[in-house]
C-alpha cells in the first residue's frame, strides 16, 4: 500500500485516514478514522461500526492501543520464531 497521503487542501493537515483491516468474514476492508472539532472518530468496514473518542478518552485510547500492538508484535515474534525452533534436524550418515 503506498505510504502517501492525499491531502484535500495544500498545507491543511490531514483529517482523516484510510486504513486496511479486515471484515468479520477475515475479507480486506477499509476502515476510517478521522478528527473532527477535536474529537477521534472511527468508522469500521463500509461504516458498519463506529464509535468517538473525545477528550481523555483519546488518551486512554491510545495507551490501551499502543499496550495492544506491542502485545501483537511480541505473539508475531514468538510465532515466527517456532518454525525455526521445531524444524527437524538433518541426520549426517
Amino acid at each position: 500500500m503506498d505510504d502517501k497521503i492525499a491531502r484535500l487542501v495544500a498545507g491543511e493537515p490531514q483529517r482523516e485516514w484510510l486504513c486496511r483491516c479486515s471484515d468479520d468474514d477475515e475479507e480486506m476492508a477499509v476502515c476510517t478514522v478521522g478528527v473532527a472539532s477535536g474529537d477521534v472518530e472511527v468508522f469500521g468496514p463500509e461504516y458498519r461500526g463506529y464509535f468517538r473518542l473525545r477528550s481523555s478518552e483519546i488518551a486512554v485510547f491510545r495507551r490501551a492501543l499502543d499496550e495492544a500492538i506491542t502485545l501483537a508484535e511480541e505473539d508475531l515474534a514468538r510465532k515466527a520464531a517456532r518454525p525455526a525452533e521445531s524444524a527437524p534436524q538433518s541426520s549426517k550418515r
